[in-house]
This record gives structure tokens, C-alpha cells and sequence, in this order.
């Protein structure tokens, strides 16, 4: 795949769908308002569109994603990254990159994402970063932005979010090609929101 070619070298580089935890079954319609008294009947629920995917868990066992059960778990895409995942065909890919706290003097999550999204502008040519967004990701502060730029004359744009919880930073980067990205970005979102510790 097109990606493939230059992807891992820009990966190697850097250091270090909403959440799909098992949902209960919509509420069965019934004639008459739910009767708190009634053993048998169950209080209506809103409808919502429990997303459909396959949970995809760390090598180290201590994160998880949600992602499209067309996408496939991968160990190709970095050498550093903790979990990955993609769909080359549709040129669409995830990968979990973790630091510890300890690692860092007194780092913030505003500081873990300058320094995370200065190494892109190292490497892509005209790069273009937008102003990060304040997320709350399964109850973890988080800051998400887009990344635009190109490496060998191929236009890319990653969602790249860092998370912050009490022990670790981590990016949950996703990318595709720029001409793709619109089509994405909805399923590069709900993956990046089912993000969240596990095992420990």
C-alpha cells in the first residue's frame, strides 16, 4: 500500500469508537409508561447506536481500542508503538504510542503535545498543525489536533490525540492520505474516544 512505504520511518521518529464497553440492549417498546412498582417492566432506554467493532488490546496488556472489525491488528507499522492497527486497503491506521510520567520532570499534557507535534514539524514538509482541542476520553483529560503535511510528495493528515492519566502520556495517532481524510475522520474519532486503560 502507498503508505506503507514512508509511514514507518516517520513513526519510528516519534516517541511515545467512543468507548465500547458492552452496552445493554435497547429497552423493548411497550404501551404504557414504565411502572416503578412493576417487577417485569424495565425503565425505557434512549436508543443509541451501540458501535460495532473488534476490541484490539495492548502487546503490554494495560490499553485497548475499539476499532471497525474490517481493520486488522498489525506489529508493521512501528517499532515503539504498544498497538496497532489498520486497513491498508482503505489507507486507514491506528497505533498507541505510551510514555511514563517518570520519564518527564513535571511534564503537563499541554507539554507532551508541543513536544509530540514539534517532531512532525521536523519531518514533513509544509506542515500545517492546528490548535489542539480539549477532549475528556473515558474520563482522562486529552488534547486532539489535526496534522497536515506531505513526505515524499505524498499528502497526509494524521488525528494525532494525547492522553494524560495518572501514570502515563499517551498519542493515539491515526492517519490516511489527504484525499481521504474527510471520508475518515468520523471512524478515526470514535476510535480515538474508545481509547482507555485495561489490567492494571
Amino acid at each position: 500500500m502507498i503508505m506503507k512505504r514512508f509511514l514507518p520511518l516517520l513513526l519510528l521518529l516519534l516517541a511515545g469508537i467512543t468507548a465500547c464497553s458492552p452496552g445493554d440492549d435497547a429497552a423493548s417498546d411497550t404501551d404504557t409508561a414504565p411502572v416503578e412498582t412493576a417487577e417485569d417492566v424495565e425503565p425505557a432506554e434512549p436508543e443509541a447506536a451501540e458501535p460495532e467493532g473488534t476490541i484490539v488490546t495492548s502487546t503490554n496488556g494495560t490499553v485497548q481500542l475499539t476499532v471497525p472489525d474490517d481493520w486488522q491488528e498489525t506489529d508493521e507499522l512501528n517499532d515503539v508503538a504498544i498497538l496497532q492497527a489498520a486497513n491498508p486497503v482503505d489507507e486507514k491506521y491506528v497505533i498507541v504510542i505510551d510514555d511514563t510520567k517518570e520519564d518527564f520532570a513535571d511534564a503537563t499534557l499541554e507539554q507532551y503535545a508541543e513536544i509530540t507535534s514539534e517532531m512532525f514539524l521536523d519531518i514533513l514538509t509544509d506542515p500545517n498543525v492546528s490548535e489542539p482541542v480539549s477532549l475528556t476520553i473515558n474520563g482522562n483529560s486529552a488534547l486532539q489536533q489535526q496534522v497536515e503535511g506531505s513526505i515524499d510528495n505524498i499528502n497526509v493528515i494524521y488525528l494525532q490525540t494525547n492522553v494524560e492519566t495518572d501514570t502515563h502520556f499517551y498519542q493515539v495517532l491515526t492517519w490516511t492520505l489527504k484525499s481521504r481524510f474527510d471520508e475518515h475522520e468520523s471512524i478515526f474519532k470514535a476510535v480515538t474516544e474508545s481509547f482507555q486503560e485495561v489490567g492494571e
